[in-house]
């Protein structure tokens, strides 16, 4: 049910399992939080133009996640014997490429069905040979550990389009000491990744988790957000369908299909991909819950509508308050 609140100008949406109006405004709820892909197109619009290069910005995204794994595997910068490394979702593959830059002895694979702007959450497509370059001349002006050789021989990467199953059931397959894995939130069985992930890595070695859960305030991504706050944790599946045809009629298929189709569904929370994993033999060493950039805005959300929250952690079993009001989480994980 639909009506109008005109004391505070908004529009209010009545759940009926939760017994609640929720409020709906978008600017207030939603827009404050987004900004379009590019100058002239909406927030939903994927990036799908052909780059020259990525942004400056995107190379210190790509620095700083490359840096982030090598202070996970190997914080003295250095190993004594070779090792290897696995990423799980790679996209355009520059973040393993930088790696085999950072770490000589480190023998990257990149795996991901959807290469190089495949997938409308993927990086854009551009240029990787000129991205590459600059990328390493950036970390080099800034970074740098020790300064790296674009040219080096010692640098190791190769990569596949593939599934992870399909890359396992490769003939020349192999594990590796060290797995990382940020796609995990649009994967639709994560019992089965959970555990094709687990029997990639070496005993001893380790598996990395870079993940947006589906309960922090834009766990959706920008093509299914909704403009009532964690309304995707509170909303069942028949009211949500209600709001995104009333709400969102130039879009509402697409929409739908993005939220049923191309997130991981069944939800699982963070505690529950820490059991399944537990059960592979994969034990938790650390996790972090990093603060959202938009976490001022979040808080003013918290201000006005104190109950949602607690409906979104009453309505969805092992839900934490951490997972809730969350950006990245970032699992640590070592084969017993």
């Amino acid at each position: 049910m639909i009506e109008s609140c005109n004391m505070k100008n908004l529009t209010k949406f009545w759940s009926e399992e939760n017994q609640i109006n929720l409020p709906v405004n978008a600017e207030e709820n939603l827009l404050g939080f987004l900004s379009p892909t590019a100058p002239g197109s909406n927030y939903w619009d994927s990036p799908n133009e052909v780059l020259d290069k990525l942004t400056e910005r995107e190379y210190k995204r790509i620095i700083g996640q490359a840096i982030e794994i090598k202070n996970i595997i190997s914080p003295d910068n250095q190993f004594t014997e070779k090792k290897s490394l696995l990423d799980v979702g790679t996209g355009n593959g520059l973040v393993p490429k930088l790696l085999g830059y950072i770490l000589p002895s480190l023998d990257c694979v990149g795996i991901d069905p959807f290469l190089h702007g495949g997938h409308k959450t993927s990086w854009q497509k551009s240029n990787l040979e000129k991205d590459i370059e600059l990328i390493i001349k950036l970390y080099n002006d800034n970074y740098g550990f020790s300064k790296i050789d674009k040219f080096s021989e010692k640098a190791k990467y190769r990569e596949y389009k593939l599934f992870l199953k399909e890359y396992i059931e490769q003939k020349n397959f192999t594990k590796s000491d060290f797995v990382y894995c940020k796609a995990i939130e649009h994967v639709p069985d994560w019992k089965s990744f959970a555990k094709e992930l687990a029997y990639t890595v070496k005993e001893n070695g380790k598996l990395i988790i870079k993940h947006r859960s589906f309960y922090s305030y834009l766990g959706p991504h920008r093509y299914a957000t909704s403009s009532i706050p964690w309304g995707h944790c509170i909303l069942n599946d028949k009211e949500y369908s209600q709001y995104i045809d009333y709400f969102h009629k130039e879009r509402a298929e697409e929409m739908k299909n993005f939220f049923f189709n191309n997130l991981s569904n069944p939800r699982m929370t963070t505690l529950e991909l820490i059991e399944i994993l537990r059960e592979e033999g994969m034990i938790l060493s650390s996790i972090l819950y990093s603060r959202p950039k938009y976490y001022k805005k979040q808080e003013d959300v918290f201000r006005i509508y104190p109950e949602l929250v607690d409906i979104a952690l009453k309505k969805n079993k092992n839900l934490s308050y951490e997972e809730l009001t969350s950006g990245l989480i970032i699992y640590e994980f070592e084969k017993n």
